[in-house]
């Protein structure tokens, strides 16, 4: 039987879809990031366009950033500058840290 690991979706607040992914291995980090570069990281201005990112692994995703930007990466450091990240309620709770 195939599978996929998910469909993340790029949605403006307007509810017009932007962009949407099909994931066929697991969920990474990396296919998120690659999503947003794919997706609003034509040039590192509309990069800095992209105000909030939302996401459910958040928590993941940050820190895979922040290694990105330390290592160098533009793209993973305009995020981090740019960008505000937001994860729901009910995920967070769950979290010991």
């Amino acid at each position: 039987m195939d599978r996929t690991a998910g469909l993340p979706t790029s949605v403006r607040p307007c509810r017009i879809i932007v962009k949407a992914q099909e994931m066929y291995t697991c969920e990474s980090c990396t296919q998120v990031y690659a999503l947003l570069l794919l997706t609003f990281g034509r040039t590192t201005d509309d990069l800095m366009r992209l105000k909030f990112v939302g996401y459910d692994r958040v928590c993941n995703l940050h820190p895979f950033l922040s290694n990105l930007s330390k290592k160098g990466n533009v793209g993973a450091k305009i995020l981090l500058d740019h960008v505000k990240f937001l994860v729901d309620i009910f995920h967070v709770m769950k979290h010991k840290e």
